[in-house]
């Protein structure tokens, strides 16, 4: 459920800012002459594992992900920022529900001359699953 979801997002995020959005993995390189670039992560392996919670006619189930923005300006970023982060909030995905939390953190390079880094920024947010029993088939 977790890659799928996470295409979705990617998807939704490259069709409003009609940038380049790649799902992160291991051995993805990226490089300053990718940008501007945008990446979405699962943080669910990684991390922190989705919790379950089951209620009376239901289970829901949390993910993590990290959307991280490689602009080429701050002023890039900043509306990159508001724009995804607006849009997520605000649209209904058929797939899951954006929590209302949604934390948008700015990162500095380490150094001057790293310019993949350079204006970078991550965006955290989570999705909720929601499975009814009464929508699951029973075999």
């Amino acid at each position: 459920m977790s890659l799928s979801n996470q295409i979705v997002i990617r998807d939704f995020i490259e069709e409003l800012t009609q940038v380049d959005v790649l799902n992160l993995y291991d051995g993805l390189e990226l490089t300053p002459e990718m940008k501007p670039l945008i990446v979405v992560q699962s943080l669910n392996d990684a991390f922190i594992s989705g919790s379950k919670t089951k209620l009376k006619d239901s289970v829901q189930q949390s993910e993590l992900y990290q959307i991280i923005l490689y602009p080429l300006t701050r002023r890039q970023q900043k509306e990159w920022s508001e724009s995804i982060k607006d849009a997520l909030f605000f649209h209904e995905f058929e797939e899951f529900e954006v929590e209302d939390s949604i934390s948008v953190q700015e990162v500095y390079a380490d150094t001057a001359s790293d310019e993949l880094n350079k204006h970078r920024a991550f965006i955290s947010v989570t999705l909720i699953n929601r499975k009814n029993r009464r929508n699951l088939i029973w075999h």
